[in-house]
C-alpha cells in the first residue's frame, strides 16, 4: 500500500511548458511528498510532456478552457491531492533540494506558511492544511484574470483562526518572465487594471462575509458581484485615472422592525480612484 505523503504539490501550467520543464524536476525530488500538474488545456500539450517524462507526477487535465482560471485550476489539482498539507506553487518556482526537509518541521495544525522574507516574484507559494482549505472550498473561482486570488485566501485562512507562519525565502527560485506572458490567456491583458478590479471585489467581499457570514455568500452570489464590478470599471474608460464607484445593496436587519407603512434601505458605497484624487 501506497504510503500517504507529508505534502503535495499543486502546480498549475497554461502556455508555460519551458518553465514547467525547469521547475519540475526539483518538485519530484522532494521525498515524502507528490506533485500534481494540472494541465489547463495547455496549447503545447504539458500533460503529454508530464506523462512521456515525470510520470512520477500526478496529472490533471482540464480541457476546453481557452481562458486561464487559476482558482479553478488549483482547485482540481488540490481536489485529487492525498497529503495532510498542500503547496501551491506556480509553475515558475522551482525549490531548493532541502526544501521538504527543511519545511515539513514547521507544519502546525494551526497555522499556514508563506516564504519570509516574501519574494514579490513567489507571493503565491503556500502551504496549508487540505482540511483547512476544503472547508473554506478553496480558490474563490469568482476571480478572473491576474492578481488577488492569493490574498483572499491567505485571509480568508485568518478568518478561520490560523496563524501565518514562514519559512525560509531562500528554499525557493524564480524565473523571470514579463507581463505579457502572465496575461497572455486571460481575457484581460493589463495586469494593473485587473489587479485593481480583484482587489475592489475582495474589499466588498469581505466586508459583506463580516456582515452576512462566510457560508452567506455563495458562488453564483459571488461570480455577480464581481461581474457587476468588472463592469463597473469597463464602463469607465477613464478608470485609469480617476474613481470608479460601486454600491451595494443590503438585505435588511428583521431583527430590527420597522414602523409600518416605512422601509428602510441599507447600501454600501465604494470608491476607488488615485490617491492623488481627493
Amino acid at each position: 500500500m501506497a504510503t500517504t505523503p507529508a505534502l503535495s504539490f499543486v502546480v498549475t501550467c497554461k502556455g508555460r511548458l519551458a518553465q514547467l520543464q525547469a521547475t519540475l524536476p526539483s518538485l519530484l525530488a522532494q521525498p515524502d511528498c507528490e506533485c500534481i500538474v494540472v494541465d489547463y488545456d495547455c496549447p503545447q500539450g504539458s500533460g503529454k510532456w508530464v506523462r512521456e517524462h515525470h510520470p512520477a507526477a500526478q496529472l490533471v487535465a482540464v480541457r476546453d478552457e481557452p481562458i486561464f482560471q487559476l482558482s479553478r485550476a488549483r482547485n482540481q489539482g488540490a481536489a485529487v491531492a492525498r497529503g495532510d498539507w498542500l503547496c501551491f506553487i506556480d509553475v515558475d518556482v522551482a525549490v531548493a533540494p532541502e526544501f521538504s526537509a527543511a519545511v515539513i518541521p514547521l507544519l502546525n495544525d494551526r497555522g499556514f506558511l508563506r516564504p519570509e522574507p516574501l519574494p514579490v516574484d513567489a507571493s503565491g507559494t503556500v502551504i496549508c492544511r487540505r482540511d483547512d482549505f476544503a472547508s473554506l472550498e478553496g480558490y474563490d473561482e469568482a476571480i478572473e484574470g491576474w492578481g488577488s486570488e492569493d490574498d483572499d485566501i491567505y485571509a480568508r485562512l485568518r478568518f478561520l483562526g490560523r496563524q501565518q507562519g514562514g519559512f525560509p525565502a531562500r528554499l525557493l527560485g524564480t524565473i523571470r518572465h514579463d507581463d505579457q506572458q502572465r496575461t497572455a490567456f486571460y481575457a484581460m491583458h493589463d495586469r494593473w487594471r485587473n489587479q485593481r478590479i480583484n482587489s475592489f471585489y475582495l474589499h466588498v467581499k469581505f466586508d459583506l462575509m463580516r456582515q452576512l457570514g462566510m457560508q452567506a455568500l455563495t458562488l453564483e452570489i459571488r461570480k455577480g458581484i464581481y461581474r457587476e464590478i468588472s463592469n463597473s470599471f469597463l464602463a469607465n474608460p477613464q478608470s485609469d485615472t480617476s474613481a470608479t464607484q460601486f454600491e451595494v445593496n443590503l438585505p435588511l436587519r428583521h431583527e430590527a422592525p420597522v414602523q409600518a407603512g416605512w422601509h428602510i434601505e441599507r447600501r454600501w458605497v465604494y470608491r476607488m480612484m488615485p490617491s492623488s484624487i481627493t
